[in-house]
């Protein structure tokens, strides 16, 4: 029996590419690996010929319609989320057992609906570079079998059938099959999920459906310090930009690898939604603009990023809560907001403040020669007062006058005490 799609072209003529592979006992492979139409637009019908032995036996027409780019073959799911995985004969095929590393797992088999073992809460850790072995048996029924695994070391959601999957030593056959799991130097830290995919009679890919066999999901974590899902820019921050002479915008940027984490996507929060709170002070720090990026590279690797940007002078200000920052403290933040289909969502964080330093009364930053010039010509020659009087008290009298300045020149020029502050 042979079958072809008239899906690139539809033309009413059967040509390469529009055939599919049927296996001996007619149970055919899906359209796995079929490049993404560029024939027929959506909506739009196409025929399908059956013809086998020379004969044709019938025409049955089919209805294209638009899909997620998921690459070829098919390999993601919905954004921030695994592909789903599904066979429909849940008693002739079966994963007995997954060794890899630390993980030992017997199971047989899943059950109806769709054959598929979420075994996400048994985990391993692996380092970059290691090698260790995976080692799948099955059962089928006295059937040739095929096994293949995926390890999604990128962290994106994405088996990629290139870069990721595992080459297992023996093709075809009854098994047990092993392979051997080199990780990447640049794997990303962290967890991830490894796929693990036992077909009948087809080359199997890491998404999709099918009759015969079974899928297995396991969790890996790669060891080191994991990959950031979120990020604040500037951070630190430093007090003097609250003097700037033009506002300075802060952004923090959140990834989808965050959201993913938490069950929704950021495409589904309302920009409108998001507010920020200091909540050391209760104070709201005003949101300036929000905006959904593809990308950014202060997160890479981690899908969209959700840009949330407010004014810096403000936070410092809300932290601040009418004190000064001395020294570096560390800030905390919450940001809300609302997303579509679940109740808010958000995320807390930190970040550091570098506050004033004694004698810092020109805000550069430091202490020096150029802060005592700085005191010498407000005292002595009618200059400009610091704009954070309390940076010249430098021995925390309440007053700011030659007494400080004595104790200046003491530190700097003949090592007394360091300088202190209200």
């Amino acid at each position: 029996m042979e079958v072809w799609i008239d899906i690139l072209d539809p033309d009413f003529v059967t040509e390469e590419g529009e055939e599919v592979s049927l296996a001996f006992n007619a149970h055919f492979t899906p359209l796995q690996g079929y490049p993404t139409p560029v024939g027929p637009p959506v909506g739009v019908s196409v025929e399908e010929f059956v013809g086998g032995f020379g004969s044709t036996f019938g025409n049955a027409e089919l209805t294209v319609t638009e899909g997620a780019a998921c690459g070829s073959p098919p390999n993601c799911g919905a954004e921030g989320q695994y592909c789903d995985t599904c066979w429909t004969n849940d008693t002739d095929d079966a994963i007995t057992n997954v060794t890899f590393n630390t993980i030992d797992n017997d199971s047989g088999f899943e059950g109806d609906p769709c054959s598929y073992g979420d075994y996400t809460a048994q985990s391993t850790t692996v380092s970059q570079s290691d090698s260790h072995l995976l080692s799948v048996t099955f059962s089928s029924l006295g059937f040739t079998e095929h096994v293949w695994a995926w390890i999604d070391w990128n962290q994106d959601f994405v088996f990629d059938v290139t870069t990721e999957a595992v080459t297992m030593d023996v093709s075809s056959g009854f098994g047990p099959y092993t392979g051997t799991v080199v990780v990447p130097g640049d794997a990303l830290p962290g967890t991830t999920r490894m796929r693990v995919r036992l077909t009948w009679n087809m080359t199997a890919a890491p998404c999709g459906a099918n009759t015969y066999g079974e899928v297995e999901d396991y969790s890996i974590n790669v060891a080191g310090e994991a990959a950031p899902t979120w990020a604040m820019d500037p951070c630190p921050k430093r007090v003097v930009m609250k003097y700037a002479l033009e506002p300075i915008t802060g952004h923090l940027y959140i990834s989808e690898a965050y959201a993913s984490g938490l069950g929704y996507s950021l495409s589904d929060v309302d920009l409108g939604s998001i507010a920020m709170v200091i909540p050391t002070s209760s104070c709201s720090v005003p949101i300036s603009g929000a905006e959904l990026l593809a990308s950014h590279e202060s997160l890479p690797g981690m899908g969209q990023v959700l840009d949330i940007s407010y004014p810096v002078t403000d936070y410092i200000l809300c932290v601040q809560d009418g004190t000064l920052i001395w020294d570096e403290i560390v800030s905390s933040f919450d940001v809300t907001y609302d997303y579509s289909g679940g109740p808010s969502g958000g995320l807390s964080g930190t970040c550091n403040i570098i506050g004033h330093i004694s004698g810092d009364v020109n805000l550069d930053g430091n202490f020096n020669i150029t802060d005592l010039t700085f005191m010498v010509d407000f005292i002595f020659r009618g200059g400009d007062a610091p704009s954070v009087l309390e940076t010249g008290d430098v021995n925390a009298d309440g007053k700011v006058n030659i007494t400080d300045l004595t104790m200046f020149v003491d530190f700097i020029f003949r090592g007394g005490s360091e300088l202190i502050h209200p």
